[in-house]
C-alpha cells in the first residue's frame, strides 16, 4: 500500500504514516494463488497545544487559545477546567470560583477515534486587601493603637510598609505610636 516492501508469513507488521493506503493480501499454495485488497486508514494524531491569558491580580477569569493541529480529518475538543466544569468550545473563556491551582486539560478526539491530550498548571492570583482599625480621635501625647486587619491570600509571603505621616515608618504587623 505505501510501497514498502512486501511482508510474509502468516500474520505481517507494518507502521504506515498518516494516510489511506491499499493493502493486498496474496496467498499461494501448490501455485494456486488468491489476493484481497482492503483500504486501511492510518489516522492522525493531533499536536495537542493551547495559550492561556495572563494570570493577573484578582482576576479570575481565563481566556484559552486552542493551538491544536491535525494532518487531515475533524476534530473535537474537551475542556476540563479542574475544577469539575468543562467545555466542548474550540476557544472557551472560563471563570473560577475561587483563587487557588487548578490543571486544566484540552482532550482533542480526532473524526478517526484518536484520542490525545496535553494539561497545564495555572493559578489564579489574589492580592491582599489592606485594613486597619485605630483610636480615630486621641489626645496630644496618646499612644495610639494601629491594627492591622489586612486580609491575605493563605500560603504567601506578607510584607507590611506603614507610614505614619510624621516621617516614621514601620515594618511590623501591628504597632504602636505616639504622635509628638
Amino acid at each position: 500500500g505505501d510501497n514498502s516492501a512486501v511482508g510474509s508469513g502468516a500474520n505481517s507488521n507494518h507502521s504506515f504514516v498518516p494516510g489511506v493506503y491499499q493493502t493486498r493480501l496474496k496467498v499461494t499454495v501448490n501455485g494456486c494463488s488468491d489476493d484481497i485488497s482492503k483500504y486501511v486508514t492510518q489516522a492522525p494524531r493531533a499536536n495537542v497545544a493551547f495559550t492561556n491569558s495572563a494570570v493577573t491580580w484578582d482576576n479570575l477569569k481565563i481566556d484559552l487559545t486552542n493551538n491544536t493541529t491535525v494532518d487531515f480529518g475533524t476534530l473535537g475538543y474537551t475542556w476540563k477546567f479542574g475544577d469539575g466544569k468543562q467545555s466542548s468550545a474550540i476557544n472557551p473563556s472560563h471563570n473560577y470560583d475561587n483563587f487557588a491551582t487548578y490543571t486544566i486539560v484540552l482532550i482533542a478526539n480526532t473524526g478517526f477515534g484518536c484520542i490525545d491530550s496535553v494539561s497545564k498548571i495555572i493559578t489564579p492570583i489574589e492580592s491582599p486587601k489592606a485594613d486597619f482599625n485605630l483610636v480615630a480621635n486621641a489626645c496630644t501625647r496618646d499612644v495610639i493603637s494601629l491594627n492591622n486587619l489586612t486580609s491575605v491570600p493563605a500560603n504567601t509571603t506578607i510584607t507590611y510598609a506603614w507610614e505614619l505621616g510624621d516621617g516614621n515608618v514601620s515594618n511590623q504587623t501591628n504597632l504602636t505610636h505616639q504622635y509628638l
